[in-house]
């Protein structure tokens, strides 16, 4: 799409896409030079660890009563200076969006895949009673393998994620008082 200011003629279809397509090859002479985009989101055939991750082409999976976003490659990545908390007692906290396709109360629950830990946590407000959007922060006790289920009257979705630590993860350290 090309977007133009308020009275300007449109270019011809060459003109409009010489410079992208000028961008699109540095890019990508960057990307092979370099070897990765972004060390932190392996490339689709990168197997990680024995994690059955949920994947989409869209970035989302959706059933009859809900939809959920996903994390790129199905790796949540909690490190310095990106998104997410952590809690006072060390677990790893992020946003989730939802959308509600009927209304009812969603209830979220995850439990860990690959080894022992508490039950993965959900939060959210009360006040989204109605079809639509939903925010939720999920709080991942442990990095691992999780298996996230989200209920919304008898329809279930369910999808795997992997959350990994960088470092001392995020710098925000969420307190119950804030």
């Amino acid at each position: 799409m090309v977007m133009r200011k308020m009275g300007e003629k449109s270019k011809s279809s060459t003109e409009s896409m010489r410079v992208p397509g000028i961008l699109g090859a540095l890019f990508l002479i960057l990307c092979v030079s370099c070897g990765t985009i972004d060390s932190r989101f392996p490339s689709p055939s990168h197997e990680t660890t024995d994690c059955p991750l949920t994947r989409s082409s869209d970035g989302q999976i959706e059933n009859e009563s809900l939809k959920v976003l996903l994390w790129p490659e199905g790796i949540v990545v909690f490190e310095p200076g990106g998104p997410g908390f952590i809690d006072e007692n060390g677990s790893l906290g992020m946003k989730w969006p939802w959308i509600k396709k009927e209304v009812g109360d969603l209830v979220v629950s995850g439990h860990r895949l690959d080894g022992t830990a508490p039950p993965a946590e959900s939060f959210m407000s009360d006040s989204y009673a109605y079809v639509g959007f939903m925010s939720s922060y999920l709080v991942f006790p442990t990095p691992g393998c999780w298996e996230i289920t989200g209920t919304l009257n008898e329809s279930k979705l369910v999808f795997v994620v992997l959350v990994e630590k960088v470092g001392e993860g995020p710098s925000w350290i969420f307190s119950p008082s804030e």
